[in-house]
């Protein structure tokens, strides 16, 4: 299945591993427009008494691109962009870190510690020694990963203590949501696939004709499939819907009537073949199927009002100045989400 199945690689992984976030999608900016000399020659921003250097802001950007996987375009213009998100995303990070500690917010070592030793051993592959090797891979050492970890839990406790205080929803709004948006109270079609996948269009078209002349295909998936996770078992993916699937394949998938094979398909994992086991139709879901989940859903969205509305008190009095190549286009953009909150951020 994991063949099929969309992937992540590496390095995305271990940081979805350590589910922090960047902090520029977050919040808003109180911004002063300078003149470049109004600032010392090397510097990117300042918020009240700190100079951001360039080179400053550099190392943070390695740091991100190593847990985030994001680099800077080679393309001019996307360049000059990335430039001014990441002094954005920079300024962001002291005006909550003041706030944090405003509201005398402080984080053991040990629970860093604790979570990334946790998280680690659940969730990374190969355990600490595949985290060591990683870290050297990617240039950064443990410390950036805890100082990430340590300020993720910092802010989640934060917006715990900003939205505590919002009232829960009623019954009665949940119902108006859900007559509202009856139309998209649905569960998606689901099919349940078998796959091989081989090497080269020339085997799949070879296991497409075996196939096709009445050949089982779990015989055919155990003598071809490449895939070891589901080869003993008949190529089995199980119930997966299009969403779960790379595009070209999802299309070949969903188009097929039950009982049919398709392909063959190229994905990054080689050529495949396919066969329809099943089909769950797509169907209209009750109220008291989504009653729960839709709560929450709108809880989260008052959640995130009171955040936007606390951040934009706070940073309307920050005294943030950008260099002008630094300044970002729309400083003033309001946060499109909510930062997560983890259990341990709330002990």
């Amino acid at each position: 299945m994991m063949d099929r199945l969309k992937e992540i690689d590496r390095t995305k992984l271990v940081a979805a591993v350590l589910c922090v976030g960047l902090l520029a999608a977050v919040a808003v900016f109180a911004y002063t427009r300078l003149a470049d000399d109004e600032l010392p020659e090397d510097a990117v921003l300042r918020y009240g008494d700190r100079v951001v250097t360039e080179d400053e802001l550099q190392d943070r950007v390695e740091i991100l691109g190593a847990l985030y996987g994001v680099q800077r375009p080679e393309d001019e213009s996307e360049g000059e962009q990335f430039d001014k998100d990441s002094a954005k995303s920079m300024a962001v990070s002291l005006i909550l870190d003041e706030a944090i500690e405003e509201h005398q917010i402080e984080i053991p070592e040990r629970k860093a510690q604790d979570q990334l030793d946790q998280l680690i051993e659940d969730q990374l592959v190969g355990g600490r020694q595949a985290f060591v090797d990683w870290l050297s891979e990617v240039g950064i050492n443990e410390q950036d990963v805890l100082d990430e970890i340590t300020s993720q839990l910092a802010t989640s406790r934060l917006v715990e203590e900003v939205v505590q205080d919002v009232p829960d929803v009623t019954d009665e709004d949940v119902r108006v949501a859900f007559d509202e948006h009856r139309d998209r109270m649905v569960t998606p079609e689901a099919r349940r696939l078998l796959n091989i996948v081989v090497e080269t269009k020339r085997d799949a078209q070879r296991v497409l004709e075996a196939l096709r002349g009445g050949a089982d295909f779990g015989e055919v998936a155990a003598t071809w499939s490449r895939d070891g996770s589901t080869r003993d078992s008949g190529g089995d993916l199980g119930l997966v819907t299009a969403d779960q699937l790379e595009a070209d394949y999802a299309d070949a998938a969903f188009s097929t009537l039950r009982g049919s094979v398709f392909g063959p398909v190229e994905t990054q994992y080689g050529w495949n073949v396919g066969k329809v086991a099943d089909v769950r139709p797509s169907t209209a879901l009750t109220f008291a199927a989504v009653k729960e989940t839709l709560a929450r859903e709108l809880q989260n969205r008052e959640r995130l009002e009171a955040w936007r509305s606390y951040l934009g008190d706070l940073l309307e009095d920050a005294d943030v100045e950008y260099a002008d190549s630094y300044l970002p286009d729309d400083p003033t953009a309001p946060p499109s989400d909510l930062p997560e909150t983890t259990p341990d951020a709330e002990k």
